[in-house]
């Protein structure tokens, strides 16, 4: 996906230390309306994956409000947290914080959750998604991990990714023949 977005989507040249942004074009029209289309059906589609949490959230500048949000929010300080929380450290799987006096910043840690940001942004859709995309320059890499980050040239990550699963399992193999070796070492100290 980051790859995809990278080549197919027309960016302006980055300025003052910022990355560009998307370019008002027919060609990023077109890319946002499609990602806009297969975000906003995923969580009926597959609604099990669509809870998955992030490796890392999705943040950026929203055109939501806090009186956007329905149910399952509670205030904490200058945020908006929902109710629903990660497994795994218990953190929010939507935020919506204040950055300034009109200005809002989004964090979403699931697809369901971006979902439901679309869902209430109505019809600034469009613009949700391109905020996101702007700020999250390749998103396949905050969802899913390094492993799938964008890479110039030639994209080995496949390779990388054997080599990772193939020293996971000679681990589990060391360990398990140092475990069934120990126990034969036990066995014949017991035979005699």
């Amino acid at each position: 996906m980051g790859q995809a977005l990278q080549r197919a989507a027309q960016w302006t040249s980055a300025k003052g230390g910022s990355g560009g942004k998307l370019e008002f074009t027919k060609l990023n029209e077109d890319l946002l309306n499609a990602i806009m289309n297969w975000v906003d059906g995923f969580g009926s589609k597959y609604p099990e994956e669509a809870k998955l949490v992030f490796k890392s959230p999705l943040t950026w500048i929203t055109t939501l409000r806090p009186d956007k949000l329905s149910g399952g929010f509670t205030e904490k300080g200058e945020e908006m947290v929902s109710t629903q929380t990660s497994e795994k450290d218990g953190t929010p799987m939507l935020t919506l914080k204040k950055v300034s006096t009109n200005e809002y910043s989004v964090t979403s840690m699931s697809l369901e959750c971006c979902e439901s940001v679309l869902r209430m942004a109505g019809d600034q859709k469009l613009m949700e998604v391109r905020s996101c995309l702007e700020a999250n320059r390749d998103p396949a890499t905050k969802m899913l991990g390094d492993r799938f980050a964008t890479v110039e040239g030639d994209d080995n990550s496949i390779y990388r990714f054997i080599e990772e699963i193939t020293k996971e399992i000679e681990q589990v193999a060391k360990q398990e023949g140092w475990r069934r070796w120990s126990q034969r070492d036990r066995r014949e100290e017991v035979a005699t």
